[in-house]
């Protein structure tokens, strides 16, 4: 209102005042500082022009123009060596108390390992559920998941079709070359599919399929494709953990009401991969991607072990570490406790060690690490402890799947 400073005043007498438009263009400042900046080599932008600069081995980034954004800002933070591991460690926050983990250091260890690609011929079993519940749209994107899953084989391979209910039923007696002739057999058995097998029993397929002798040189692939759950996801995960070391097992979630503990549960337990395919989605990337890594060696029996002084030890989140195919990267989160103290009251160090095995050779890695002390700050890097955060989302991940309880001594709600 006319001769008033605030902008919210009334205008008293049911009078009217003028609305002021700024005329001026917007301007966007921006300034990002990354931290724990050994190793990387530059940062850029295929967006924007940025300038960069180095100071106390921090790397500060701004815009080398201020004035309105007309379009998403992206940076990509390039490593000399991306595929070398590394870890990053926050300090525990005395604001939280002696009482809450969120005091204790936390530290995140990334592995993105790089190997050969080379492609080795298989053996195919997919798994399809027939149940009723499978019936319209369900079981037409089984259909059409499997008819793209036979035409994307490479030569050289076997394989079998097994539908199951509350029953189980194979295309072939055993598992048959992968030729034209077995081909068309195989997709039009794939085009007529239908939800006709009654109730979901899955575990009684999988036991069969386990007890199947294997091919001379052909490593065994499961993909297994439904809709829903089961009622012994605990028994069907088990089985598949069991034959793990002569199978891996690959999951599609079909619709918005299939299981994620099963689906994921499976392909977790057999080293394999879980995809989702909701309605009208595009199946070939996901198809595609799975095949891949089915033909592809990958890191199994991944584990990390902490080295750290005596009177210390760590929470470790996941529990139970991915197998990891080329292109992938694992994430192991760790919150360092003392025995028999609240929080720490010194730097720490340590070792974190990550082995597992390839084509059936062991690969390690060792990654040094520091944790500084507790922080007292309430500004700089550590205002936000993120890698507290993402330590807490995996650990409630592993509760959901029954996994890693064990190791934790502090209560939920903390987290």
């Amino acid at each position: 209102p006319q001769g008033s400073s605030d902008p919210l005043a009334s205008i008293e007498d049911g009078g009217t005042g003028q609305v002021q438009h700024a005329t001026a263009a917007a301007v966007f400042n921006f300034n990002l500082e990354v931290t724990g900046s050994d190793g990387v080599s530059n940062v850029t932008s295929p967006t924007h022009d940025i300038r960069t600069e180095t100071r106390e081995g921090r790397i500060h980034v701004s815009l080398s123009k201020s004035g309105p954004l007309s379009k998403d800002l992206v940076l990509l933070v390039h490593y000399s060596d991306p595929h070398q591991p590394r870890a990053i460690t926050e300090p525990g926050r005395a604001k939280f108390g002696t009482e809450s983990w969120m005091s204790n250091p936390a530290v995140m260890l990334n592995f993105f390992p790089k190997f050969s690609t080379t492609r080795a011929a298989c053996e195919f079993i997919f798994v399809v559920d027939r149940s009723g519940s499978m019936s319209g749209g369900f079981i037409k994107s089984a259909s059409e998941t499997l008819v793209l899953f036979l035409k994307s084989i490479p030569p050289g391979c076997h394989f079998n079709i097994i539908g199951f209910g509350s029953r189980h039923q194979s295309l072939f007696p055993k598992s048959v070359p992968y030729d034209q002739k077995n081909l068309d057999t195989a997709v039009r058995h794939a085009e007529g599919l239908q939800a006709d097998l009654g109730g979901t029993e899955l575990l009684s397929p999988l036991r069969h399929i386990f007890g199947l002798p294997l091919l001379s040189g052909l490593p065994r692939q499961v993909f297994v494709l439904t809709d829903g759950s089961v009622s012994n996801t605990s028994a069907c995960i088990d089985e598949v953990k069991k034959n793990v070391k002569h199978a891996r097992c690959f999951t599609f979630g079909i619709g918005s009401g299939a299981s994620t503990a099963l689906v994921k549960g499976l392909a977790r337990a057999g080293n394999g991969t879980a995809e989702f395919i909701q309605g009208g989605e595009r199946m070939q990337p996901k198809v595609i991607s799975s095949l891949k890594r089915a033909l592809q060696p990958s890191v199994t029996d991944l584990k990390a072990e902490f080295k750290l002084p005596a009177g210390y030890e760590m929470l470790q989140a996941p529990a139970k570490l991915p197998t990891i195919f080329n292109g992938d990267k694992a994430v192991v989160y760790g919150i360092v406790r003392s025995k028999g103290k609240k929080t720490l009251d010194s730097a720490v160090e340590g070792t974190a060690t990550l082995r597992g095995l390839i084509l059936g050779k062991t690969i390690e890695y060792s990654i040094p690490f520091q944790i500084p002390q507790p922080s007292e700050e309430e500004t700089g890097p550590f205002t936000m402890p993120m890698v507290h955060h993402l330590a807490a989302k995996s650990l409630l991940k592993d509760w959901e799947a029954g996994e890693g309880v064990k190791q934790l001594k502090t209560p939920a709600k903390e987290a």
